[in-house]
């Protein structure tokens, strides 16, 4: 048993007709009611902290436009320690893409995640996770490195 509470707030403000920002800011908050026999940790595992999401785009020519975007999450400090979850550290990471839709009914989309290549973890790891078998400490798995796509679609 546990109760999860929080709150977000999110809005956009068109600066023109081809240019509008988004934001996005949510905070969660996790608590235990029942603990497992033997624990005292309050704070329920998975529940990431502050994050923020933000965006601007400019749309071009009725068929493209270009997105640049934010995240930024604030530090993992609490945390399920009884069961294995880790502090983790704070992160901003920024991505573009850009997409063209052609009379053809071909729609293309570029885009790069991570553009600066940025080292974080968004995931937290538990002692019945068992990704190694060797004994050694539990570890995290970080994020992807600079991530890079193109996509086509053919609409008929």
């Amino acid at each position: 048993d546990a109760t999860i509470y929080g709150a977000e707030l999110s809005g956009t403000y068109l600066a023109s007709d081809s240019l509008y920002f988004d934001a996005g800011l949510s905070y969660k908050r996790g608590k235990k009611d029942t603990l497992t026999r033997g624990q005292t940790d309050e704070d329920l595992a998975d529940i990431s902290p502050l994050k923020l999401n933000a965006s601007a785009t400019y749309d071009y020519d009725d068929a493209g436009n270009i997105q640049l975007s934010f995240v930024a999450v604030d530090r993992w400090s609490d945390i399920d320690s009884e069961n294995g979850e880790q502090e983790l550290a704070g992160y901003g990471v920024v991505n573009f893409k850009t997409s063209r839709e052609f009379d053809n009914g071909l729609i293309l989309l570029f885009g790069v995640d991570n553009l600066l290549d940025k080292r974080y973890t968004t995931t937290n790891t538990y002692k019945d996770l068992i990704l190694m078998t060797d004994n050694s400490d539990t570890m995290l798995i970080n994020e992807p490195g600079r991530y890079i796509y193109l996509n086509g679609t053919y609409q008929f």
